[in-house]
């Protein structure tokens, strides 16, 4: 092999001719399993029928789930660990399944007790609000006249501020818009929206339309996306002033979100770092569905739905709507219901972020993503409360009465542990500091492009990752791949200009991965 990574004596005209030994791949470990049988109940048998009847893996469904107990707290409850340290209820889940995977009807299935109850709210509020928006533009027809005159000098500046007073009484009339659920809106509808509603939004998307909105650059209205999934996610206020715009102001921003997309986009997303240092994706539970193909067999032999379960799980969602009042505006932390750790809990707690922590440190197993490590803590107590509420709600008790206790704790760490190896797996490839992780990120890559891509190519598709901003940051892994027998590079020569270089890839591999190849039929599925 010459001194140059990138030149090798090769005849890429036949792959088949070149000398390759057993490829050593790059693979990284598969996520975990999720402790569905460690979930209250009410959420384990839902989880369990709904993934069996639909024949989909339970990673698609249970966090779905979680995100639609999120919504039905949204701005009206918190978990409080300590006097100085509480949690709003607000998740945000991205899901990675491929297409054909059933992502709709799970949504569909999951969010149905929400539909129904946004639906019932639209048809009790929405002749009241309409009567009172008409009401409201009246009063501030009347205080614009009412000023007119005053500029003249033909009303008093008494009745001024009665008209004023008029709009303002005309204002707080107005009902909250009834509505909670957003699949595909642009940066500033969403924020309209919110206002609208008192601060709150379920962010509710199956197949990925709001991710191309959640990463659009500043310039096209990303950056209020941003700032919306973040502090809506932190329950802090959100202030936007547009030239030629309405202001958005929301006082306390709360979103639960719960979107789908295919494996792979985040690497691909030229804009992943940068929503990696807003913290945006720091703030999803980012969960693989596990296997998807191979295994399902005809919708009329599939198990049927345990009807019990279904009508247990949507009696729970529609019972944690109701214990709290929709219609007002107050999502203020002193409006706001709180379940609070118990003793027990926090012994738990303690345990678990004295592991945790010693991860986090360079070398650890999170050194690559501290940007979501660092908020495992919030991920764990809010999940833990959202659990707590579901099976206090099934059994009949009050929530808000009794302390979280260690079950419902461990439970959550369990499980939010489980998610680290999934999100691992979905975002470490995105950071400047895990060659692993980039170099299986760049494997998968090279596979999808097949035989003859050249390198120049390939860099011209990627260079907006941080970490290959030049052609030359590929050579060590391009390098790597080659001293693993997973591909050749070469030179190859037109007679004009520098040749470009090309990689030809181990036919093993190409073979391991053909979906035709019969001993390899399952893994292709």
């Amino acid at each position: 092999m010459s001194a140059d990574p990138f030149i090798g004596d090769l005849d890429l005209d036949d792959g088949e001719s070149i000398d390759w030994g057993e490829p050593d791949v790059p693979s990284s470990p598969a996520p975990a399993d999720l402790p569905v049988a460690a979930m209250p109940e009410v959420i384990r048998d839902y989880v369990t029928t709904v993934g069996e009847a639909m024949q989909v893996p339970v990673e698609m469904v249970l966090p779905a789930v979680i995100a639609t107990l999120s919504a039905t707290q949204l701005g009206k409850a918190r978990v409080r660990a300590t006097v100085d340290f509480s949690e709003p209820l607000n998740m945000e889940v991205l899901g990675i399944a491929p297409p054909g995977a059933r992502k709709s009807s799970v949504f569909e299935i999951v969010t149905r007790p929400l539909v129904e109850w946004e639906r019932e709210r639209v048809e009790r509020v929405g002749t009241r609000r309409a009567e009172a928006i008409a009401l409201l533009d009246a009063r501030r027809k009347q205080c614009e006249a009412v000023l007119r005159d005053y500029t003249r000098g033909q009303e008093t500046e008494a009745e001024l501020e009665n008209a004023r007073r008029g709009v303002t009484e005309a204002e707080r009339a107005v009902p909250l818009l009834p509505r909670i659920f957003v699949q595909d809106a642009t940066p500033e509808a969403l924020g309209v929206f919110m206002r609208d509603t008192g601060g709150i939004a379920a962010v509710f998307s199956p197949e990925g339309d709001a991710i191309s909105s959640f990463t659009r650059r500043y310039s096209d209205g990303g950056g209020l996306q941003a700032e919306l999934l973040k502090k809506g996610w932190s329950g802090e206020s959100v202030r936007n002033d547009r030239v030629n715009r309405d202001s958005i102001i929301i006082h306390e921003a709360h979103i639960a979100a719960c979107v789908f997309t295919q494996p792979g986009v985040l690497q691909r997303m030229n804009d992943t770092e940068a929503m990696r240092e807003q913290g945006v994706w720091g703030r999803f539970l980012i969960v693989r569905a596990g296997k998807v193909f191979g295994d399902r067999v005809s919708p009329l032999r599939a198990p049927r739905l345990d009807r019990g379960a279904v009508a247990r799980y949507e009696g729970v969602v529609r019972r944690m709507l109701g214990l709290h009042q929709w219609d007002s505006s107050d999502s203020s932390n002193f409006g706001c219901r709180e379940v609070k750790l118990g003793a027990e809990a926090l012994e738990v707690t303690d345990r678990w972020w004295r592991e945790l922590e010693p991860r986090l440190a360079p070398g650890g197993r999170w050194a690559g993503m501290t940007d979501w490590a660092g908020k495992v803590g919030s991920h764990v107590l809010r999940t833990a409360a959202l659990l707590h509420i579901a099976d206090h709600v099934d059994r009949g008790r009050d929530p808000f009465r009794e302390e979280l206790g260690e079950g419902w704790t461990e439970t959550a760490f369990q499980l939010v542990d489980a998610i680290s190896t999934h999100v691992q797996a979905e975002l470490v490839g995105t950071t400047t500091t895990d060659f692993d992780a980039n170099l299986l990120t760049i494997f998968h890559e090279v596979l999808e492009r097949g035989d003859d891509y050249s390198v120049s190519e390939y860099h011209e598709e990627v260079k907006g990752r941080t970490w290959l901003r030049r052609v030359g940051d590929l050579e060590p892994y391009i390098s790597e791949l080659e001293a693993r027998d997973c591909i050749r590079i070469a030179s190859v020569s037109s007679g004009v200009g520098r040749p470009p270089k090309r990689w030809r890839i181990n036919p093993r591999i190409r073979d391991s991965k053909n979906p035709k190849n019969t001993e390899n039929s399952g893994a292709a599925g």
